[in-house]
């Protein structure tokens, strides 16, 4: 029971690691944009920025169910330790 248990956490776990890997991947991508407008002459478009800060969000929301999840999986070995 555990042991499905425990890769259905860590299957989970991944997913969101990939999604923030996308979420990094964007900010990567549009860095440009903004790396351009601190040098001078140049606007970020409106839905670049917007894009960028639901990516930053998403990855704080990631970061902070992984911790959850990470919890979980560490309770439920512990608790198989103690069987």
């Amino acid at each position: 029971m555990y042991r499905n248990l425990n890769k259905s956490i860590m299957k989970r776990i991944n997913g969101k690691y990939a999604e923030i890997n996308e979420m990094k991947a964007l900010l990567a991508d549009t860095d440009y944009h903004v790396i351009k407008e601190a040098e001078g002459d140049y606007s970020v478009p409106q839905e670049i920025l917007d894009a960028r800060a639901f990516a930053r969000a998403k990855i704080n929301l990631l970061e902070e169910e992984i911790v959850v999840l990470e919890e979980e999986l560490k309770n439920n070995i512990e608790e198989v330790i103690e069987l």
